[in-house]
């Protein structure tokens, strides 16, 4: 049976791409789904960083899983590193070990950056702005 004046093949037509964007848009959403679910788990382990060989244009991001200011940046962070090839480490100060950097590094907060200057010394960074994010992630 058609529709308005609408023939048997342009009612297959329509059926076509009905079911082509609801394709694409449980596609989409799984994408979404599983990269949340890789970003909570990388974020979420509480694994031992050793900071021995830190190669000079290495990030040392400092941040603990549960930290607010820390989970919204975290997944910035994770991209450049994953996708934008970053050399980035990522410690939990979650991690009982880890917390020996607080006094290494003077560490006051989290999130905390640190990067290397062309003199060879760290440059810290702190807190959740844009500019800062851009700041050591695009340079």
């Amino acid at each position: 049976m058609c529709l308005r004046n609408d023939s048997p093949r342009t009612l297959s037509r329509k059926k076509t791409i009905i079911t082509i964007i609801t394709s694409l848009v449980l596609v989409v959403g799984i994408l979404i789904s599983a990269d949340y679910l890789y970003t909570q788990n990388v974020r979420d382990r509480k694994e031992y960083v050793s900071l021995a060989n830190v190669k000079n244009d290495e990030i040392l991001f400092f941040y603990r899983d549960d930290c607010p200011h820390c989970r919204k940046v975290f997944p910035r962070v994770l991209h450049a590193k994953v996708v934008g090839g970053k050399k980035i480490k990522l410690i939990n100060m979650n991690q009982q070990k880890n917390r020996k950097y607080i006094s290494k590094y003077d560490l006051v907060t989290v999130p905390t950056y640190l990067k290397k200057n062309k003199k060879g010394r760290y440059v810290m960074y702190t807190g959740t702005a844009k500019s800062t994010l851009d700041e050591i992630l695009n340079h």
